[in-house]
């Protein structure tokens, strides 16, 4: 899926409280390998469950970062943060946070 159609006008009103679950799993959606995975939760190993590789994953998260007008921080990028469903979304919202402090500043 192409980034520019993830840009939105909504996108930085995102907040934690805020994220765009749905969208979110929609990205995920269009990266992943296994079309017989129709459900994601917070258990769902993007990996083993959904079978995106490493390069659906560095596609995935350059598509986030433009969708919620974010950047992951570099030490971030491990599968181990990025693997399950909860621990990238857990990232996001931490951006998410880290953004808003930002613009509040």
């Amino acid at each position: 899926m192409p980034i520019e159609n993830w840009h939105t006008e909504e996108r930085n009103s995102h907040n934690m409280n805020e994220l765009d679950e749905k969208k979110l799993k929609e990205i995920i959606q269009s990266n992943a390998n296994n079309p017989f995975v129709t459900t994601i939760n917070d258990d769902s190993d993007l990996i083993d469950d959904l079978g995106i590789d490493s390069l659906g994953m560095i596609n995935m998260v350059i598509i986030i970062e433009n969708a919620f007008s974010i950047k992951f921080p570099d030490d971030s990028l491990t599968f181990d943060n990025l693997r399950l469903y909860s621990s990238l979304k857990a990232n996001i919202c931490n951006c998410l946070e880290e953004t808003n402090y930002k613009e509040d500043k």
